[in-house]
């Protein structure tokens, strides 16, 4: 990894604590559910619900974020379907 801390990496994991993770290829913000040490894959869902994985060994940076909002996104389908008597 590079000049990432493993030990806070990996407390920010147990701790679910969202992260952004920028990478060579694109910057994702991600709540983190596994690392894989074995391969440095660390798993996540992004603010899609989507599961990811991302090779961290190609990481710039990892820190936690704090985000404004939720990553449970309702479509607005569903936000205007509801009925009022």
């Amino acid at each position: 990894m590079n000049l990432i801390d493993i030990n806070l990496f990996s407390e920010w994991i147990r701790n679910k604590q969202i992260l952004e993770v920028k990478t060579t290829h694109n910057c994702i913000t991600l709540l983190p559910a596994y690392f894989d040490e074995k391969s440095f894959k660390l798993f996540g869902y992004d603010r899609q619900r989507k599961f990811r994985s991302i090779d961290v060994s190609g990481t710039i940076s990892v820190r936690p974020v704090k985000i404004n909002g939720s990553f449970n996104h309702r479509s607005s389908l569903e936000l205007s379907s509801t009925i009022y008597v």
